[in-house]
């Protein structure tokens, strides 16, 4: 998680969940069909991988239904875009229920449970070696003197722009691996956005716009 703001505002980043990314890769993996709507975001991007790296499904997936897998895979999702901010036990504790090696929290959909379970090493295993080649890749990790605040920037510009401080607001962006553009809001304050859109001029088009009519 990163974090942009001052006394009054604040704009929190996490570029690399650590279940959002795995469960997408799961999806990829076992072909998991699900409706692509609301919070539920397309595809993985693809170019991010391999091809040659994305496996076959898992020998457990051809004795499980599609419906069972893709319920079991829409809860873990929607619990993961929509859990609050980690502030106090209850909420940790609730986040650990899904966490390895018992994924406590899939109880109520066993059949998912144990494809989910047995495909954790190496989706975890994807993500973390992806995590750290974001992170080296970052300009202020290539001692190149820059910055690395795309959304500090922005609120800065849109300030200069309007000649005052914004009102207080609060933005939460969760960053994903996805093959699309669309950034999709998940709560009050909180919003998906694809990680290639975010290197663009129109993510930065979007987040000042935002910033305006929070300000």
């Amino acid at each position: 998680m990163k974090y942009s703001g001052t006394d009054s505002w604040e704009i929190r980043v996490n570029e690399f969940d650590w279940l959002l990314g795995p469960a997408l890769w799961i999806r990829a993996a076992e072909r998991i069909d699900v409706p692509i709507a609301g919070v539920v975001t397309g595809p993985l991007d693809i170019d991010e991988l391999d091809l040659d790296e994305l496996p076959q499904p898992s020998a457990d997936t051809g004795a499980v239904s599609g419906t069972a897998l893709a319920r079991g895979w829409l809860h873990l999702w929607n619990a993961a875009v929509f859990w609050p901010p980690l502030k106090n036990q209850e909420v940790l504790a609730e986040v650990a229920r899904f966490a390895p090696p018992d994924f406590e929290a899939l109880a109520d959909f066993p059949d998912f449970r144990r494809v989910f379970a047995a495909r954790w090493p190496q989706a975890h295993a994807w993500h973390s070696a992806r995590k750290r080649a974001g992170i080296q890749a970052r300009p202020d990790r290539a001692n190149t003197g820059v910055r690395h605040d795309i959304e500090g920037d922005v609120v800065r510009a849109v300030e200069a722009e309007m000649g005052r401080k914004p009102a207080p607001f609060s933005l939460h962006l969760i960053v994903l691996p996805v093959a699309e553009d669309l950034i999709r809001p998940a709560g009050e304050g909180t919003y998906l956005v694809p990680e290639r859109f975010r290197r663009t001029a129109g993510y930065q088009q979007w987040l000042a716009s935002t910033v305006r009519a929070l300000a």
